[in-house]
């Protein structure tokens, strides 16, 4: 919604957050499907890249982070799942089962940062997806992110200054 420049205002619920969107007659949960709902139906900057195989990308990281950072993130803060994953489902890890696993992640998600997949000139759905369960993962002192995974924190950081950017400009124009 930042990125689109869009006004929203955020309800905190028990355990966490559910993405939900409501306009009109039309109500869609989980980000993923509330991106591709505001693609369709919303004017602006797109967070999806031009380029079929960027494109593809971008979903997937999307999904990467849902599963790999978020899940476990959430398991290690106590919270219950959101529409992308429901926790009552999955099975449940323990502590450092869940630190290793994002840990892992996070590896990964330096790795796609060195091959560009990530974090280039302009960010895209998996930027934005990614980035946001960076920040949450600040809230995980197991995870100790920016002593081990500083340069991620500072990509996370670049990617919000972004959106905020981005949002200040369409606010303006």
């Amino acid at each position: 919604l930042a990125w689109k420049a869009l006004g929203f205002e955020t309800v905190e619920v028990t355990n966490g957050s559910v993405p939900l969107l409501e306009d009109g007659d039309a109500t869609v949960a989980g980000a993923t499907p509330i991106a591709h709902y505001l693609e369709r139906t919303t004017a602006g900057p797109s967070i999806f890249p031009e380029d079929s195989r960027r494109r593809n990308q971008a979903v997937t990281f999307d999904e990467f982070a849902d599963r790999a950072l978020g899940w476990p993130v959430a398991q290690l803060l106590g919270r219950t799942g959101g529409p992308e994953i429901d926790l009552e489902e999955a099975p449940a890890l323990a502590l450092p089962e869940a630190v290793d696993l994002v840990r892992r992640s996070l590896v990964y998600v330096r790795g796609a940062l060195a091959r560009g997949a990530l974090g280039l000139e302009t960010c895209h759905l998996g930027d934005i997806a990614v980035a946001a369960h960076l920040v949450t993962c600040r809230e995980v002192d197991e995870l100790a992110l920016r002593r081990h995974f500083g340069d991620l924190a500072e990509y996370a950081a670049r990617i919000e200054r972004l959106c905020t950017e981005r949002a200040a400009e369409r606010s303006l124009g």
